[in-house]
């Protein structure tokens, strides 16, 4: 049977070359209903839609919120990355939403009450003190000479991160020596100490944020109410000590007022003046409050708030009155931060090695707090799993060393003193030893004073020994006598081996001077004996530490 249109039925559709072809959704639209009240729905749906309300935070949100603020602005620098939810009030109606915003903390701006943040996920940043594996730099124009001259130029410079500076030929890794795997078990109860140009916070300050810290890892979950608790304690303490003393109500008259002999008011061409008596000018609230916020930065950490807090059932007047009086007071002051100096020492002591096995990024944390104390601070120290070297090209080998590269050889370049401690240290049996470089997160560091101010040697030499209970870690400094640092590092010495006698086996200075059979010996003046220490501890010039060595040292040829 045929149709009339069986030519045509087959064909394709007809698309126009000139015209896009419309979407059924929109041939649909030609047939929708015909809207009369345009927006009608709209507002329907803005009238359907609900806000929420502002929370109102009591006191104790408030402290909460205050200390988790304090947390972030302490850790800036690192750019914490933090989840921050705050209220959004609505532009169309009363209410609003709370908006939940992740991002990086940039900084916090404590009088327009603004946390700036950065919320680029694909940005990098790379921490001042943060260690990158290597650092390469090709200089294709550069000839070899110019090259060894920018090297020894980084070599020599302080103001670069201590790291090997070498070319491509120098610079090796050393991996631990598989034949001393016991030593470095052993080392578990050795300590260094690290000291760096961080700037320094008072005692009060790193005592809070130490037992924060602890805290927020797990650490010890007890240690920042326990702080918090004993620093308020001794806040009360010294107000009661003034108020015993008589003197507090002069102090507090003091603060709430002052006293004018006479008031002037000038009026036009006239003057009038009142003086029959003494006339007292009485501070206003507001006054007293901005005192009390002064005297809160002070203290550091919200302790001001929190004294205020505990005694929350008072006047508050007299709560701020008193921590006012007691920022003002040099003997209060100085005996609440001796007392945090002393805590801090003791809950890190009692910590550090649970720190020790957190991740690095949190240990870092902690180092950060140890350098910013003003007094040097011992840490456990470790050997990592391998080190960058630079072997230069008048590099000897040397035996049983604590790292070696994949052939099992090390090599160095050595001056002839140390050469000849290391032989002679060898000769005399010594299982292995270490070259304790200088500036390297790794390295053995022993902190010594100049002229007040905290630095830090790197004896040259670590050498272990064996004895009937393990392995003995013994320091050695052979130094050159006509330095002029020579007798403060004796006496950095002879105060390193005064705290630590008991896990250090020898800890000496070494010189090189003609014996009486006219050839030259080493003469080694060792710290861990009690007589010689208590004699360099007292020092001040390098010709009394001549003396000692004269009267006290020996060799061990």
């Amino acid at each position: 049977m045929t149709n009339p249109y069986d030519d045509i039925i087959n064909l394709p559709h007809h698309q126009s070359l000139t015209r896009p072809h419309m979407s059924a959704y929109d041939r649909a639209a030609q047939f929708s209903p015909f809207a009369a009240l345009t927006g009608y729905e709209d507002a329907v749906a803005e009238t359907a839609r609900l806000t929420g309300k502002k929370v109102e935070l009591d006191e104790y949100g408030k402290s909460d919120l205050n200390e988790r603020l304090n947390i972030i602005q302490d850790t800036l620098d690192e750019q914490p990355k933090v989840s921050i939810t705050y209220f959004l009030p609505d532009k169309k109606k009363s209410g609003g939403e709370y908006v939940t915003v992740s991002g990086c903390v940039k900084k916090i701006d404590e009088y327009e009450h603004i946390v700036v943040m950065i919320r680029t996920p694909l940005a990098r940043r790379i921490a001042a003190d943060a260690e990158l594996n290597s650092v390469s730099l090709f200089l294709p124009y550069f000839d070899e000479g110019t090259v060894k001259n920018v090297v020894n130029a980084l070599r020599d410079s302080e103001a670069v991160m201590p790291t090997e500076t070498g070319t491509s030929k120098e610079l090796v890794t050393l991996g631990r020596n598989l034949e001393y795997s016991d030593v470095f078990d052993s080392m578990g109860d050795l300590v260094t100490y690290r000291i760096d140009s961080s700037r320094k916070q008072p005692a009060l300050r790193l005592l809070i944020q130490l037992s924060r810290a602890l805290t927020m890892d797990g650490v010890d979950l007890d240690a920042q109410r326990t702080v918090k608790n004993a620093v308020l304690s001794k806040m009360d303490a010294e107000i009661a000590r003034i108020q015993e003393s008589g003197d507090f109500d002069s102090r507090k008259a003091a603060i709430t007022g002052f006293p004018l002999g006479t008031l002037t008011f000038d009026y036009g061409d006239n003057a009038l003046s009142f003086d029959e008596e003494t006339q007292t000018m009485t501070l206003s609230e507001f006054d007293i409050s901005r005192h009390f916020e002064q005297a809160g930065k002070q203290f550091g950490e919200g302790l001001h708030k929190e004294y205020w807090i505990r005694h929350s059932t008072r006047d508050h007047i007299d709560v701020k009155i008193e921590v006012i009086v007691l920022t003002n007071d040099t003997e209060a002051m100085e005996t609440i931060n001796a007392y945090a100096q002393q805590e801090f020492l003791s809950l890190y002591e009692n910590n550090k090695r649970a720190i020790a096995r957190l991740s690095e990024a949190r240990k870092t944390i902690y180092e950060r707090l140890i350098n910013s104390s003003a007094q040097p601070i011992a840490v456990p120290w470790s050997l990592p799993d391998s080190i960058d070297f630079s072997v230069s090209d008048d590099s000897t080998t040397f035996e049983q060393h604590l790292y070696c590269a994949d052939d099992g050889t090390f090599k160095t370049a050595l001056n002839p003193w140390e050469s000849g401690v290391v032989t002679e240290e060898l000769k005399n049996g010594a299982v292995c030893w270490l070259r304790n470089l200088d500036r390297k997160n790794w390295s053995l560091e022993v902190p010594y004073e100049v002229s007040g101010v905290a630095t830090s040697m790197f004896p040259d030499l670590v050498i272990i020994r064996a004895d009937a209970q393990g392995y003995v870690f013994d320091i050695l400094e052979p130094h050159d006598q006509t330095r002029k640092d020579n007798y403060p590092k004796a006496v950095g010495l002879a105060k390193f081996a005064e705290k630590h006698w008991d896990i250090y086996g020898r800890i000496q200075l070494i010189r090189q001077q003609r014996g009486p059979d006219g050839r030259d010996h080493f003469y080694r003046l060792d710290m861990s004996q009690t007589a010689v220490r208590n004699k360099v501890r007292g020092i001040t010039s390098n010709e009394e530490l001549d003396r000692i060595f004269e009267s006290d040292a020996f060799r061990e040829d």
